[in-house]
């Protein structure tokens, strides 16, 4: 029973990635789903990098006054806390167990993720009238539920965001589903894979030269049947723009299909909303980049098994989202069909919950000891 819980709720996992726009309220608005087109086809993407050093604003988390990085966070409330402090704590212990302790011993000034203690204090985010709370430092993760009740996934923004672009108090977010009725491990593996995404990693599937080593396949997606009828219906966008697209699906009416090809996109996005000095628009300047080693890692806490956002049916290795190629390298060339002779599904190692060797070797790199 417990796998047939922990199989369901991985197919139905339809958010584990951070957003790419400063703010979400922006996706409702169909105004701007052609400004972003009409800059998209202006500007085409201009190739891969990682996400800090580019042209996002996008930063490494700054170190204390010892030189340590630690990630304070608040809970938005206490329903959230008695819902989430536990997962919190065993996604960092996950990375803590193969980074190490900070310092020069093990080669990183990494400290964690510390929920924020004011005089033994632990305030949450913000006041029952909705403001911010005055006693928690404005920048300070805010860990919250999904937003959709249903949704079992998470999401979380990627990287640190400094002030002087990104003023708001709670600009930094990590947000979870709500664990009634999922398995404990599965929230688990949400925490740690949000946890990277926080620390500036992105999905391992959304490297541009993921197809030599995975397949994609859009169709089998929850959502793309209706989304591919109102693609043809708005006569504004195709299916194959969305399902290869980092934006577009972002906006309704697709948002509300729970269709998150964007989740496997390889192209590039950017902080969309996003004007410069003079009121413009110019996000398309400022895009994000993925971090890469020169080895895929189909084993990291940031790719997504062949279950997630499945939509429903007979399960096959035809039907699967995402699966891996048995002889994929990086001078594979891709056969045109998948069949089980020559791909195989990817699995999440429940028993052995935690990142990758890989991902731990990024993040050493990233966050290198200085002291």
């Amino acid at each position: 029973m417990w796998l047939v819980l922990l199989i369901m709720a991985f197919a139905a996992i339809s958010s584990t990635c951070m957003p790419p726009f400063n703010d979400m309220r922006y996706a409702d608005n169909a105004t701007l789903l052609q400004v972003t087109l009409d800059q998209y086809e202006a500007n085409p993407t201009l190739g891969w990098a990682h996400v800090f050093d580019g042209e996002s604003p996008l930063e490494r988390w700054p170190a204390n006054e010892n030189g340590i990085v630690i990630i304070n966070y608040c809970f938005l409330n206490q329903n959230v806390k008695d819902k989430l402090e536990g997962f919190m704590v065993k996604g960092w212990e996950a990375w803590r167990s193969k980074l190490g302790n900070a310092g020069p011993g093990y080669h990183h000034r990494l400290g964690g993720f510390s929920v924020y203690n004011k005089d033994g204090v632990t305030p949450f985010c913000f006041e029952t009238n909705g403001r911010w709370n005055e006693k928690v430092p404005v920048g300070t993760l805010v860990v919250g539920l999904m937003l959709d009740p249903q949704d079992s996934g998470g999401e979380a923004v990627m990287g640190h965001r400094p002030s002087q672009w990104d003023a708001r108090p709670d600009r930094h977010v990590l947000r979870i589903g709500s664990p009634e009725g999922l398995p404990s491990d599965l929230l688990t593996w949400v925490a740690i894979h949000e946890m990277g995404h926080v620390l500036g990693l992105t999905h391992e599937h959304q490297r541009k030269d993921r197809d030599k080593y995975v397949h994609f396949e859009c169709a089998n997606l929850l959502g793309y049947a209706e989304a591919k009828t109102l693609a043809e219906r708005s006569g504004q966008i195709s299916i194959t723009k969305l399902c290869t697209s980092a934006l577009y699906g972002r906006f309704e009416p697709w948002k509300s299909l729970a269709f998150r090809a964007y989740d496997y996109a390889t192209e590039e996005f950017w902080e969309m909303s996003h004007k410069d000095e003079n009121g413009k628009d110019d996000g398309y300047q400022h895009h994000y980049t993925v971090t890469a080693s020169e080895d895929y890692d189909v084993g990291s806490i940031m790719h997504y098994p062949s279950i997630s956002g499945w939509k429903g049916g007979e399960w096959s290795i035809k039907a699967a989202p995402l699966v891996k190629w048995k002889n994929g390298g990086k001078d594979f060339t891709p056969p045109s069909e998948v069949t089980e002779e020559n791909a195989e599904l990817i699995f999440a190692d429940m028993k052995n919950l935690g990142p990758s060797s890989k991902d731990i070797e990024v993040l050493k790199k990233l966050y290198p000891w200085e002291g």
